[in-house]
């Protein structure tokens, strides 16, 4: 008789635009297309990358319940984790602690061989359903951020416990896949102390679908004029992006070599930015496109990519970049930029915050000769075959 395929199940919350999202998507589509059955675990089937998941992916929704449903859970949760009480009874719980108990009874229902979650709550919430639940699915958490740094942007996201949280938490997993060197460093930082089962795998680049994507016509004027040097950046408008330090950057670059500046993403600070821009007299020069589903005809077509990060994990777009073969420069933030760059080699690095430096690097970057078989060597280092093989491996040992 035939054995079943292997079952695994992928904790997201919805599918924004957003890099967590991107390369669990292609995960899931590469696990699918390998036989493996797959199915996405979401709090809402919604959002802009929906329509990029293959149709052999299932998908199951986890609703959230009031505190009646989960509350019982936590408390017997809390019996061996005083910091996970002090936790969700300080203030309002989180909202991924509503989807507690459904994710309990779907693993005490479903048992499938893996779990693969990604971001702090959804790693929080697998080991602890886990915990409940007592099956023998094996659980997988994925840091794709530099923890110390986003927990110290985002006061609400860190009280006090959330170190002790982890610390107690993380290790229960069977195994966690870190992003990039800098973030597994930086997580055994966080908490204190070594963790055993850690794992570096980067993320995934699916070369042959970006080859594809990036062909699409881009109708942007900048793009097709023959004009200015176009410098491409892509990311929400948030802090942990550091756009004022690209604008302030740009806008010295513009005193010596006049060039425009296109910006792929939304967030809240877009009013800021704008307002920015009128500021430092680059207005005219800036675009603040919003999001796009496909964003390498962007890429593709760029005189330049930069990546004005303050803090990231193994930042999608600079790969993105890099598999369209365009010239980059980045930010040396933690982490990721100098471990796919290669310490500068494949694109200049400068120090964080620092406008000077970075309207340096991107002049720098500019006035060499474009060498996109070098860029697209270093991408392939990244290819979803490669990278899917790890997975494979972590997830079905």
């Amino acid at each position: 008789m035939t054995a079943p395929p292997k079952h695994v199940a992928v904790l997201l919350n919805d599918l924004a635009l957003g890099g967590a999202e991107r390369v669990m998507i292609t995960l899931c589509n590469a696990l699918a297309a390998r036989g493996i059955r797959c199915e996405l675990l979401l709090s809402k089937k919604e959002g802009p990358l929906l329509g990029e998941l293959s149709d052999a992916v299932e998908i199951t929704l986890l609703p959230t319940l009031g505190r009646r449903h989960w509350m019982p859970a936590v408390a017997k949760l809390g019996r061996s984790s005083p910091a996970l009480l002090s936790y969700l009874l300080a203030k309002s719980p989180p909202g991924f602690v509503r989807r507690l108990p459904a994710l309990r009874d779907y693993l005490r229902k479903e048992q499938p061989d893996a779990l693969l979650s990604t971001l702090t709550g959804n790693n929080l919430l697998t080991v602890w359903a886990g915990a409940l639940a007592k099956v023998p699915t094996r659980m997988v958490l994925r840091i794709a951020t530099t923890l110390s740094a986003d927990f110290a942007g985002d006061k609400r996201a860190s009280p006090p416990a959330s170190p002790a949280l982890l610390r107690q938490w993380y290790p229960q997993a069977h195994k966690i896949v870190c992003v990039s060197e800098g973030v597994k460093e930086d997580l055994e930082g966080f908490v204190g102390e070594p963790l055993a089962k850690l794992e570096t795998i980067y993320n995934p680049l699916d070369l042959e679908r970006i080859a594809r994507l990036s062909k699409a016509p881009v109708t942007h004027p900048w793009l097709q004029d023959g004009g200015p040097d176009c410098i491409v950046a892509l990311g929400r408008l948030e802090p942990a992006k550091d756009y004022a330090t690209l604008l302030r950057a740009f806008a010295r670059l513009n005193r010596e070599r006049p060039a425009r500046l296109i910006i792929l993403g939304e967030g809240s600070q877009r009013d800021m930015l704008t307002a920015l821009a009128s500021e430092l007299g680059v207005a005219a020069r800036v675009d603040l496109h919003g999001d796009v589903a496909n964003p390498f005809p962007f890429l593709a077509r760029a005189d330049l990519y930069v990546l004005s990060s303050a803090y990231e994990g193994c930042p999608n777009a600079l790969m993105e970049a890099m598999a369209c073969g365009c010239r980059m420069v980045s930010t040396d933030c933690p982490s990721g930029p100098r471990e796919l760059l290669r310490d500068g080699e494949i694109g200049p690095l400068a120090p964080v915050g620092d406008a000077e430096g970075l309207a340096a690097a991107m002049a720098s970057a500019l006035a060499a000769t474009p060498a996109p078989g070098r860029v697209a060597a270093q991408a392939a280092k990244y290819d979803l075959r490669a990278v899917l093989e790890r997975y494979v491996g972590v997830l079905f040992p």
